[in-house]
């Protein structure tokens, strides 16, 4: 088998998204932690890919959303916050470990914002991503 290949980096977004469906779909905690990474790492390829064709991706609606709900919060500070976990588990970071993490929590809104900037770049999504969608609205509606 040839390990060598040529990819697209829309095409590396879909797999690490996939990748961090499947791993969120074990219900444990190294696959939450593991789907945070490589949904964060899918969030940005594709959300950059999406911002160089002067649109906007799921961070930068987060950012918005959140600035104008809640005043009293800078946009710096909304990005530190809404990356801390992910930043936190890719490079070492003590305040990670003060305190108890929602992994589950966590891996969800990281893997939405991933399938939500692939079907914005691609303007369709994968069955695992269907899949993910209605676990996404099951959860969160709880």
């Amino acid at each position: 088998m040839n390990k060598n290949i040529n990819i697209e980096y829309y095409q590396l977004a879909q797999i690490q998204t996939d990748k961090a469906i499947e791993l969120y779909l074990t219900d444990t905690i190294e696959g939450y932690i593991c789907s945070i990474t490589l949904a964060g790492a899918a969030e940005e390829i594709a959300g950059k890919l999406i911002e160089r064709d002067n649109r906007r991706s799921a961070y930068q609606f987060l950012i918005q959303n959140l600035s104008n709900k809640f005043t009293e919060y800078n946009e710096a500070t909304i990005r530190q916050t809404s990356n801390f976990i992910r930043n936190g588990l890719k490079h070492f970071t003590e305040e990670l470990c003060e305190d108890e993490i929602e992994l589950e929590l966590h891996a969800r809104v990281m893997i939405m914002r991933a399938v939500a900037n692939y079907c914005t770049l691609n303007n369709k999504r994968t069955d695992l991503m269907t899949r993910f969608m209605d676990i996404y609205i099951e959860r969160t509606e709880e």
